[in-house]
């Protein structure tokens, strides 16, 4: 779920290849991150636990929001999609649409279903299980970050101007609020 692909997209530079210890690692981090949203996806339903209506409304809504910036922002990886942390050979950086406003959607999108999901449960093994999911991601995005970066040099200007997983918010140069991160003009 590499942060790679769609407009405006910038090609990669020649990559080298990911060493044994990288790719032992991302594989890792991705079983871990299919295991744990097993347990928070086997969570009794908020029905079952008696959750009161606004609460499982917001469930729903917390599960389908989240879903839908998920597949969208899978959608605008195209080829560039994987599960893995490391850029496959058809990557290329993404830094529009929901990557203008996050580095991660797809990651921001799967925290806010299964968070959703594991705290309407009610269910202790599925809010340890999200606990355990946002450390594993937490890692997964420092790991795919470090392999952006050296595909691609222009991830230096676009990471420190794009939330990881939450936009951020900068003041606009009159001083006024700004809802979306502002690209960096050249010197």
């Amino acid at each position: 779920m590499t942060a790679a692909t769609a407009e405006p997209a910038v090609t990669a530079a020649p990559a080298s290849e990911p060493g044994v210890g990288a790719r032992v690692a991302a594989g890792a981090l991705v079983v871990a991150q299919g295991v744990l949203l097993v347990v928070v996806a086997r969570a009794r339903s908020p029905r079952s636990a008696a959750a009161p209506r606004w609460a499982r409304a917001a469930s729903a809504l917390g599960q389908a929001s989240g879903a839908a910036v998920a597949a969208v922002a899978g959608a605008g990886l195209g080829s560039g999609l994987t599960a893995s942390p490391l850029p496959n050979q058809h990557a290329r950086l993404q830094t529009g649409g929901l990557y203008r406003l996050v580095r991660h959607p797809i990651y921001s999108g799967v925290l806010l279903a299964s968070g959703t999901r594991a705290a309407a449960s009610r269910d202790r093994r599925a809010l340890a299980a999200f606990a355990g999911l946002v450390v594993v991601l937490r890692v997964k995005t420092g790991l795919e970050e470090r392999h952006l970066a050296q595909r691609f040099p222009e991830y230096a200007d676009y990471a420190p101007t794009v939330g990881r997983l939450l936009p951020t918010v900068r003041r606009g140069e009159d001083g006024g609020g700004s809802r979306l991160p502002r690209r960096r003009q050249p010197a």
